[in-house]
């Protein structure tokens, strides 16, 4: 875990600096990539599963369980899709 803080720690510039879209270097290219994938799997596949298989929502009727499901992943979606737009806007990705 701290091996974990102290790369996102080293690498966080390159992640979140703005970038010169002609002369972007290919670690920083990847490293957002990643990151951006990351957000989307995590967000939209991986959280959703979890919450829908916490005993407390697994004790709410299907319909219940569909819209949480469905909330999260939309919720997720809209986040990912305006930091997308927000990144690109301050010339971050």
């Amino acid at each position: 875990l701290l091996a974990a803080a102290l790369i996102a720690f080293v690498l966080a510039p390159r992640i979140i600096g703005a970038t010169d879209r002609i002369s972007l270097p290919w670690l920083d290219a990847w490293l957002k990539t990643a990151l951006i994938v990351g957000f989307f799997i995590v967000g939209t596949v991986i959280m959703p599963s979890m919450v829908i298989q916490s005993d407390i929502v697994t004790d709410l009727p299907r319909e219940m369980q569909d819209l949480i499901g469905s909330g999260l992943w939309a919720g997720a979606l809209l986040i990912g899709l305006g930091g997308l737009w927000w990144f690109h806007r301050e010339n971050r990705i």
